[in-house]
């Protein structure tokens, strides 16, 4: 994506070109003076006050995502789930990668799931084939979300993963335990940490945008939770 700053106050002192006006209507260029006014399209977190930080209130689509949820690699799924079922009530796949636990089917349904359009890769080997299996699952258009944990991605494989989703139009959500102190090409990256009731959650990267967001989410009544509580 090609980076446009205006430092004038009042936009730019002439029209754009014509080969730049097209970049920026297909969403290549993005101007600094927008301050994210144009947004991709989004999927609702299923959250209001995840909704309200979020530019186009929801998770965009066609991106990915990085989640920092150690030392609990399944903290934060839940923020996914609502996304995850309107992906699958439209008919298209929800992937589960390497999950540290195993995936429980009633949990699934209570959160509007449907079982059968959920795809498990158990055990992909290494983290690099892991990373790989993500990488095709997103550039498939019929993929509407897949779930990564790895311990650690390079700078290329987050790049491969960033343009798949792009390519697929899917939502890519990686888990990593390491390297969340590095630059990364994920368009959002958050730090999610568990409450006595609820979770913390810190967004360190929100594309377009330079502020940071720490939210509390409350739960009066614990949904049920699509991860079996007993480890693998």
């Amino acid at each position: 994506m090609l980076i446009l700053y205006s430092v004038f106050r009042r936009g730019f002192p002439m029209d754009p070109s014509p080969d730049i006006q097209a970049a920026m209507s297909a969403g290549r260029l993005w101007r600094g003076q927008d301050g994210g006014g144009h947004h991709p399209a989004c999927v609702s977190t299923g959250f209001e006050a995840l909704d309200r930080i979020l530019p186009g209130r929801g998770w965009p689509v066609g991106v990915l995502m990085e989640v920092d949820a150690a030392p609990l690699p399944h903290l934060g799924t839940e923020l996914f789930l609502p996304a995850m079922a309107a992906g699958t009530v439209a008919e298209r796949w929800a992937v589960w990668i390497a999950p540290p636990w195993t995936l429980h089917a009633p949990g699934l349904q209570a959160w509007g799931i449907t079982p059968e359009r959920v795809l498990v890769v158990d055990d992909p080997g290494t983290d690099a084939q892991g990373l790989w299996v993500m990488e095709q699952c997103l550039r498939c258009p019929a993929c509407a979300i897949a779930l990564c944990w790895v311990r650690d991605a390079s700078r290329a494989a987050l790049r491969r993963l960033r343009l798949a989703a792009a390519q697929g139009a899917g939502i890519g959500v990686l888990f990593r335990s390491r390297g969340h102190d590095r630059p990364s090409a994920a368009g959002i990256r958050l730090r999610v940490r568990p409450l006595r009731t609820g979770l913390s959650v810190e967004f360190t990267k929100i594309h377009g945008t330079l502020r940071r967001h720490r939210i509390r989410l409350d739960r009066s009544t614990p949904p049920a939770h699509p991860i079996d509580p007993t480890p693998k």
